[in-house]
Order: structure tokens, then sequence, then C-alpha cells
């Protein structure tokens, strides 16, 4: 079927001690490693937990955090993604998760929903995440994530609308405002 580009948000972090002191010398550096390099100290609840074969730091997504934010940032950014409505597909799918209060109400959705355009569902597909670059060593240092799916495009959708390009040039263009070629920058296909 292939990949996507997929657009979530991440509602779970594991970092794992083993693979931590593979690249860092402990959990508690990647987790602080993290907390700063992300910028989430106020995003997440972090808990230790202890297993058989690891010790893993799980970051969750507070639910403070989904009962005031997330209808109105899902508003914003489907206004932002999907700037024509799809025919009431984001109307729709913004009333679903509109009484949404807590994280484990959203879970609750995510793991009962069949919508066709996956908005809200589980992605169980995501890619791992890629901590820095440890200096000392040059290692990579990977952890698992958990995300829900706000947007996902394919590569004939892709082509075909070109939004999800506008958009990200659109980003770049603001990045780089200070300079006036960034006007001229686009984001396509090619090859």
């Amino acid at each position: 079927m292939g990949r996507f580009l997929g657009i979530g948000i991440d509602y779970e972090l594991i970092v794992s001690e083993k693979e931590a002191k593979r690249v860092f010398s402990s959990l508690e550096e990647v987790t602080q490693k993290i907390l700063d390099e992300y910028n989430v100290a106020d995003v997440y609840n972090i808990e230790k937990i202890e297993t058989d074969k690891d010790t893993l730091n799980v970051f969750t997504l507070k639910s403070e955090i989904i009962e005031t934010e997330l209808y109105p940032f899902t508003k914003d950014f489907f206004s932002w993604r999907f700037p024509h409505g799809w025919d009431g597909l984001i109307a729709d799918a913004l009333s679903s998760i509109k009484p949404i209060k807590t994280l484990d109400e959203l879970l609750e959705y995510a793991k009962h929903s069949d919508r066709d355009d996956y908005l809200f569902q589980n992605d169980e597909f995501g890619d791992n995440k890629t901590v820095l670059l440890n200096e000392n060593n040059g290692k990579r240092f990977y952890f698992r994530r958990n995300s829900f799916l706000l947007s996902a495009d394919g590569k004939i959708f892709m082509e075909c609308y070109n939004e999800i390009f506008y958009r990200i040039a659109e980003l770049l263009k603001e990045k780089y405002r200070n300079y006036k070629i960034s006007k001229a920058i686009d984001v396509y296909i090619t090859g």
C-alpha cells in the first residue's frame, strides 16, 4: 500500500534505559536531553516503570493539555492544513472530538474509530524518533513513540492536491523570513 506522510500528536514517548546506556551515560541524561531539546516539561508527565527486562521512562501527554487545548488546537490546525474543509469532513472530525476531555477518552476514541480519513486514529506505523546525536560518541539515540494522526498523505494524494507541500513551503518562508530569497521557496516532488 505504500508509506504516508503523517502529522500526528505524540501522546506517549517511551525511553529505554538499555538503549539510553548504549548511547549516553544514563536514562536520566537522555530524559533531560529530551526535556531540553523538545521543551516538553509542561506537556508530559514522566513515570519510571521497572520491568523484568528494562527500566523505562514513559512520557505521557498531560490530560489537562487534552482538556484545554485538543479541540481549539485541532480546529486551528485543520483550518490551516485543510483550508477547503473537505466537504464537511473536518467539521465532522471536530465534532467527534469536542467532548473529549482526557487522554484516556482520546485513546478510547482512537481505538474504536473507523474513520476512512484516519483522523485521530492511533498510528501504528509511524517511525521512531531520533533524539540528539551524542556529540561525544557520534551515536544516535532512538526511542519509541505512540501518536494519533491529524493528517496522512500518500504519494498520489500529494501529487494531485499539493496542499501539504504548499503548507510546508509556508513554514519555511516564515522560518527564513529575514531573507527575501525565502519568498521564492517551493516544496514539490521531483525525480
